[in-house]
């Protein structure tokens, strides 16, 4: 079985501050194998898991190609999918670009996000989600964290997030490394309060 990267369940996102491994992810992150029970985010691992292959001896599943994503076979999926493109800065550091965002998620977020940069989009949060997102491009593999909603305005309201990393080999430049993991596929399930 994969194992993901889980964040124990958080109010407000986490200090955007807090101490990080040599590697740059957050030391509260903990690599466990953890059974996932909502039965949406399941149907995302076990597709993002049959798109990757068979599992080393490690349980680490190589990394599905974005190409791979067609959209008839997450019809069940994509009102709560949001899909960010993952680049540098010129400086080296990351940024996320909304590709697509599905329906359920424009509708809670009031607006169209896709095209839309992740700073634009979450506020405060933005520190918290770009710490999680460039944890899933370091480490490589799922992650799933849960978090209250301050961000649309309904702290009362959690949901579960389950982010699974893809590469793009069509689209790497030269002396580019074309395992890089180049869109995140984040997934999200409402729990209500």
């Amino acid at each position: 079985m994969d194992q993901l990267l889980r964040l124990a369940p958080i109010g407000l996102c986490a200090d955007p501050f807090a101490p990080t491994d040599a590697d740059g992810v957050p030391t509260a992150l903990k690599p466990e194998v953890d059974s996932l029970n909502d039965p949406l985010l399941c149907e995302g691992l076990e597709w993002w898991r049959a798109l990757s292959g068979p599992a080393d001896a490690d349980g680490h599943h190589s990394l599905p190609d974005r190409s791979r994503i067609e959209a008839p076979a997450i019809k069940t999926l994509l009102p709560n999918t949001i899909l960010w493109d993952v680049s540098e800065d010129r400086h080296g550091g990351l940024q996320f670009r909304c590709r697509l965002a599905g329906t359920l998620l424009v509708e809670m977020l009031g607006q169209e996000v896709t095209g839309r940069w992740l700073h634009e989009l979450f506020g405060e949060e933005t520190a918290c989600m770009h710490r999680e997102l460039g944890a899933v491009v370091r480490m490589r593999r799922p992650y799933y964290s849960v978090h209250q909603m301050s961000w649309a305005g309904k702290p009362y309201y959690r949901y579960c997030r389950l982010m699974l990393p893809f590469t793009h080999h069509a689209r790497h430049l030269p002396g580019d490394d074309p395992q890089r993991v180049a869109l995140l596929c984040n997934l999200v399930s409402f729990i209500g309060t």
